[in-house]
């Protein structure tokens, strides 16, 4: 889970994940604090404090959403890896479901495409993001709905030999190319999703969209 200045969500989230039964799985949570200044981290301390299967790692200044996840990658002890924004915009229950498919796939996508987010996502990122898809799928002659969703579970030996760059939003999509190109078959299903506004936190910005762009380009011809 990436954290950066999401005080408003993050206890939420946290019970959220813990509370949904993923027996016979074993869970560990991991945290990474990338450098928030709103009072994030007093909430860490006591979920550290309060739950031994939870463990917390901070950046000492924001580096970026990717930047976060490779820690949390390079900490992490599973077999199975499930990323899980602090901000609740995907709901935790959906574990269960992510988990399901993964018992006959490498890597499960939620796709926020497939079923109609609870109310409107802004319509420029909705158009950015799907542009981005497309790309994808031409690229790489799929039919993937959700390119930059922040549900995806992975079993880690998908992961191997696999090296991300990004440091920030791009690191979706340059997990993603080098998936495919590692031949990895994604499955999508659907999920839950609320975006939030703005105001409510929303950090991704339309030059993240730029970015993501250059990131399917460049990875789909460069190792």
């Amino acid at each position: 889970m990436p954290v950066y200045n999401e005080a408003r969500t993050l206890e939420r989230a946290i019970a959220g994940v813990r509370d949904v039964s993923i027996l016979p799985y074993q869970r560990e949570l991991v945290i990474v604090d990338d450098g928030s200044t709103d009072g994030s981290s007093d909430i860490l301390a006591r979920a550290a404090r309060d739950f031994p299967d939870t463990r917390i790692y901070y950046h000492t200044r924001n580096r970026g959403k990717g930047a976060a996840l490779k820690t949390a990658l390079e900490r992490a002890r599973g077999d199975i890896i499930i990323f899980q924004d602090a901000d609740l915009e995907q709901d935790p229950r959906d574990h269960v479901r992510l988990l399901a498919a993964l018992e006959r796939s490498s890597a499960v996508f939620g796709s926020r495409n497939i079923r109609h987010a609870t109310r409107p996502q802004y319509p420029h990122y909705a158009l950015g993001s799907r542009i981005i898809t497309t790309l994808v799928n031409v690229l790489f002659r799929k039919r993937l709905t959700d390119v930059n969703s922040g549900y995806k579970a992975l079993r880690r030996e998908t992961l191997r030999g696999i090296t991300i760059n990004a440091n920030r939003f791009n690191f979706c999509e340059e997990l993603t190319v080098k998936l495919l190109k590692n031949g990895v078959v994604i499955t999508e299903i659907p999920i839950s999703y609320t975006p939030r506004t703005f105001a409510e936190g929303k950090k991704i910005r339309a030059w993240d969209g730029v970015r993501g762009v250059w990131t399917v380009v460049k990875y789909r011809f460069v190792d």
